[in-house]
């Protein structure tokens, strides 16, 4: 019975089709067999080799259905097509992040599961959607954000013109962009849900799973104006007019809606904490809409951001401020443990002898 056993198993794989359909039955089974015993720890993109045999599989199988009956014919065309409409609305809901995709057979609504149980996009894709963001949210500011290597590479992806407007430092860092790979870790390391974002300027989620998060670690700079054409020496910030002497001396100029800032003896770390410019208007309602709420502009920036220079143990810098009537000002400086210096200017400077009162 023995030999006759083996002689029927070789005549059966002279049959090319069963020959094949085994080596396509091995070369899918043995490899998953082969992580499970040897304990093998690889991600799943480690092991998309498998699809070709899993499809070929699939294709034999509806091979042999539709040989079977014409009703399991039917029945085989109608699952698969209902098959692949699932994947395509998936795909199309997804866009662009379509190879995030996880079936139904995985659970895709319990929050923060599929973050802290798979990897979710190893090449780090939606890291871009972070940096479109802030672009489309400040684009007229120069944004400083948390340096990531992930962020750099695609930082490249922005266009040639907006690349300058965005900056990757690690100390003073406006943003944080949180993705991919670090934003997993993050998810790992406290077993965070999305809900632990709700601070966040921006969140996008798939299958109730956070994939990029923006914060910011400052207060946000709603504008940084520039002032191009000046000298860009003491003597220029300085012509004006002194309003204040504090830790840094204030100016403003008669044919310049502007504030100077001056310091003698500037150190090294001086330029380092941020400048907050709050401006009060005499009508709220000249405030964008955005900050009717706070009642004040915020134009805070910091010394990397606008104009600046440093010489002869000096620094200095200006900002232009808005062209709304101005009732006062409030500016100084402020770090991670909060105002190092305040002083609050009453506007009209133009007028003689503007009041000022100085806080510490």
């Amino acid at each position: 019975m023995g030999g006759g056993c083996i002689r029927r198993a070789r005549e059966g794989l002279r049959n090319t089709d069963l020959r094949f359909g085994l080596l396509l039955l091995a070369c899918f089974t043995l490899p998953v067999v082969a992580v499970g015993v040897l304990g093998f720890s690889i991600g799943l993109r480690h092991m998309f080799f498998l699809h070709a045999p899993l499809c070929l599989l699939g294709v034999y199988g509806l091979h042999w259905a539709v040989g079977v009956h014409k009703a399991v014919a039917t029945g085989a065309y109608a699952l698969v097509g209902l098959g692949l409409l699932a994947t395509v609305v998936d795909m199309v809901r997804l866009h662009p992040y379509q190879h995030i995709y996880f079936n139904l057979l995985v659970d895709r609504t319990t929050p923060g599961y599929l973050s802290t149980n798979y990897e979710m996009d190893s090449y780090h894709r939606t890291c871009h959607e972070g940096l479109m963001f802030l672009r489309r949210r400040y684009p007229d500011t120069t944004v400083y954000v948390w340096d990531d290597w992930v962020l750099r590479g695609q930082w490249k992806l922005l266009l040639v013109a907006e690349r300058p407007r965005v900056n990757f430092v690690r100390k003073g860092a406006d943003f944080d962009i949180l993705c991919g790979g670090r934003l997993q870790r993050k998810m790992l390391k406290g077993r965070r849900g999305p809900r632990s974002f709700a601070d966040a300027l921006f969140v996008h989620e798939i299958y109730n799973n956070p994939l990029v998060v923006v914060t910011a670690k400052v207060t946000v700079p709603e504008k940084t104006r520039h002032l191009a054409g000046w000298t860009e020496t003491d003597q220029g910030v300085t012509s004006g007019k002194l309003l204040v002497r504090d830790v840094f001396d204030i100016y403003t100029y008669t044919d310049r809606r502007a504030l100077g800032y001056v310091k003698d003896d500037c150190t090294g770390l001086d330029p380092m904490s941020r400048l907050f410019v709050h401006v009060y208007p005499t009508d709220v309602h000249d405030l964008p809409k955005a900050r009717r709420q706070h009642g004040f502009d915020n134009l805070d920036f910091s010394f990397l951001q606008a104009r600046r220079s440093l010489a002869r143990k000096q620094c200095w810098t200006r900002v232009e401020l808005p062209d709304y009537p101005i009732a006062r000002i409030r500016t100084g400086q402020y770090n991670t443990a909060g105002r190092i210096w305040e002083t609050e200017v009453v506007w009209p400077a133009g007028e003689a002898g503007p009041a000022s009162r100085r806080s510490h």
